[in-house]
């Protein structure tokens, strides 16, 4: 066979496996209809092999709560109440394998109507039931409310496509919202009922609005947005979404017409938003993040910590305790006081990321002194020694790891990686080795008290090895490598398959797990682990968006830290939320890894996207709740607590030299 007739097959059968992954991408969108209201009840794709409805389903059969009224494209107030006076008319059609239904809202009352005051329900199925469910049965909703150019794209959870998007084609959306949140509605298990909130409008008696979506299947994210833009969509895209004063913000406008640039210099802390202007009443914008100076930032936070966080009444069990604080009354949470206990605000637990922020910070100033200007290395060396010994007592003398130095509590096996982590870094910051030997006996009693399979955040794998390796206490090093492996071959034998836990499937089962498995290959050389990784990586990339947001920008879904950590407790999403940093972590380790800069970028986004949780007098917030409303209530505001955000400065500190330089 001659060479140029080889060279026209390859190109046949190159083309050839295009055109078939164009046809199975391009898949017709089927809906049902509920016969009493014609909403919409079901969306799947054509030969969608796993038959997946991307919506909640809404006869109170997936949850008994749920009911008719939430259905696909129902118009209520925004307190759920019927929008009395607002006729909805709905018409749908197909174009090509899209669907797109029109929605023609009429005032028919005599006084204007606001239309911002109501919402048009939108239930994507993203919830956990549990992990297996959701690789094939759910989806994580990646929301952008941006005027004429407003869409979502729900990527399913296995990140296996097909996927489903929706693009607005008429009509302005300015925000969305949250509704049937609770303890009793599913707690963290599930993000709700989305819906969409109609721009600022105000409706005249008689007069129509009208809005038109088109829902279309894609392979992928980035396909999503190519076919967005080739139906005549908007996608808008920037170099940065957080930066420092004086620096310089590059976004891309890319519609099928043109692409267009624009550049956009920070001179003001703090959140901005960017009006574009895109052509032919495309209207939208893009939010960044105004930083003073990182360095600032990282200075005001410790001294907050230090004049206002740490409990000093000597004598006293909790003494050199850092502690939660409330911004409503300026006061530090003291929870072993309080008539109703809440574990979330304990002294333990995710309080001990404000330890490993100060051992971090301490290193940071040591080997960069020009770094602060304010805070004595020597004031917080005490704190942190004041810290370590309180941290000790919340261990029994086999190192069981508890919440409280009452000791009296339900052990929580997350606690002592934390523990061990915090251990490492006073180890590094004073070279005194006991810090060494009670990081390996903690963790050492991880695996006693716990099991090899539970799935636990932050483990110091690589660092810990290394540093028993490298002072002299080689024979523990490997010990602990051992049981490592152990629990690394679990991990990769369940795959996906994640055991029900506090998260049944959520970003902070996976995200730890990408990481602990690259830091096993890292340490051994064996592919079965990075090959473990990979297999996951799709998965915990779903979780993660790419709207032209500084809340929204690599950070990953989640919904419930609000509730459990914040004050007062509140549900819905919280963008930025410090969790999300181990998202950050894992990409940096895995990029590292295969020498895959893309990943070391992403990791960068994310941490800079999580310094807006700290203001610049040092508090910072437990979580941001971004929808605008929730419940019915507002919301789209920082909380009140200062809690567990400081492990976004611990990952910001501890991936410097990866992703920083």
């Amino acid at each position: 066979m001659s060479q140029n007739h080889k060279m026209f097959r390859t190109l046949i059968f190159e083309g050839l496996l295009v055109f078939m992954a164009n046809a199975v991408f391009a898949q017709k969108i089927i809906y049902q209809t509920d016969a009493a209201t014609d909403a919409i009840t079901s969306l799947k794709i054509e030969g969608d092999e796993t038959g997946m409805n991307w919506l909640v389903r809404t006869d109170k059969s997936q949850y008994p709560w749920i009911d008719s009224k939430y259905e696909w494209g129902r118009l209520r107030n925004i307190d759920g109440t019927e929008a009395e006076g607002l006729s909805v008319k709905v018409t749908r059609r197909t174009e090509g394998n899209d669907l797109i239904e029109t929605y023609i809202i009429r005032n028919t009352t005599n006084a204007p109507i606001e239309l911002s005051q109501v919402q048009l329900y939108t239930p994507w199925n993203d919830n956990y039931p549990d992990a297996n469910t959701c690789r094939t049965q759910r989806c994580n909703a990646h929301i952008w409310p941006a005027e004429r150019c407003t869409y979502t794209y729900a990527l399913r959870m296995g990140g296996k496509g097909p996927h489903l998007g929706m693009m607005v084609e008429e009509g302005s959306f300015g925000a969305y919202a949250i509704s049937e949140r609770g303890q009793d509605k599913g707690g963290a298990t599930t993000r709700g009922i989305i819906s969409l909130i109609p721009e600022q409008f105000s409706l005249l008696p008689g007069r129509i609005y009208m809005i038109r979506w088109r829902i279309f299947s894609f392979a992928n994210e980035e396909d999503f947005f190519h076919k967005m833009v080739a139906k005549g969509g908007v996608q808008v895209k920037a170099d940065r979404y957080v930066a420092q004063m004086g620096e310089n913000i590059n976004l891309q406008i890319i519609t099928r017409e043109r692409t267009m640039t624009q550049t956009y210099t920070i001179r003001q802390t703090g959140e901005q938003r960017i009006s574009i202007d895109a052509g032919k009443g495309r209207r939208t914008h893009a939010d960044v993040f105004g930083l003073l100076d990182i360095n600032r930032l990282l200075e005001s936070r410790a001294q907050f910590i230090l004049d206002k966080q740490q409990y000093k009444i000597a004598g006293e069990e909790h003494y050199g305790a850092y502690l939660p604080y409330d911004r409503s009354n300026s006061q530090m949470i003291q929870n072993w006081r309080s008539t109703q206990k809440r574990a979330n605000l304990n002294e333990g637990r995710e309080r001990l990321g404000m330890g490993l922020f100060m051992a971090l910070y301490a290193q940071y100033i040591k080997k960069n002194p020009d770094a602060t200007d304010e805070i004595s290395p020597h004031f917080l060396n005490v704190s942190l020694d004041l810290y370590a010994k309180y941290v000790r007592t919340l261990q029994s003398d086999s190192y069981t790891t508890y919440d409280t130095p009452y000791r009296n509590e339900k052990i929580r096996i997350y606690n002592y990686p934390w523990v061990a982590h915090f251990y490492c870094e006073m180890f590094k910051l004073t070279q005194d080795k006991q810090f060494l030997a009670d990081a390996y006996r903690t963790q050492q009693a991880q695996y006693r008290d716990g099991s090899i399979g539970f799935y636990a955040i932050d483990v110091p794998a690589a660092e810990l090895y290394g540093l028993l390796h490298d002072n002299g206490m080689a024979a523990q090093a490997d010990s602990l490598l051992a049981t490592y492996r152990h629990v690394a071959d679990l991990y990769v034998s369940n795959g996906m398959h994640f055991p029900k836990s506090d998260e049944n499937h959520g970003q902070g089962i996976v995200a730890p797990t990408v990481q602990f498995l690259c830091e096993i290959y890292q340490l051994t050389g064996d592919h079965r682990y990075l090959n473990g990784a990979r297999e996951l990586l799709p998965a915990l990339e779903a979780f993660n968006g790419h709207q032209p947001s500084c809340h929204l920008h690599e950070i990953a879904i989640r919904h419930w830290d609000g509730f459990y950590n914040g004050l007062p407790q509140t549900w819905g999403d919280t963008f930025p939320h410090h969790w999300s940093c181990i998202t950050a972590q894992a990409f940096a380790t895995f990029g590292q890894c295969t020498n895959d800069a893309t990943y070391l970028r992403r990791a960068k986004d994310c941490l800079m996207g999580n310094l807006q949780l700290f203001n610049n007098q040092g508090f910072g917030s437990a979580a941001w709740i971004y929808p605008d409303y929730v419940n019915g209530q507002e919301a789209h505001r920082a909380n009140h607590c200062a809690n567990d955000q400081d492990w976004a400065l611990v990952y910001f500190l501890l991936l410097q030299d990866k992703v920083f330089k």
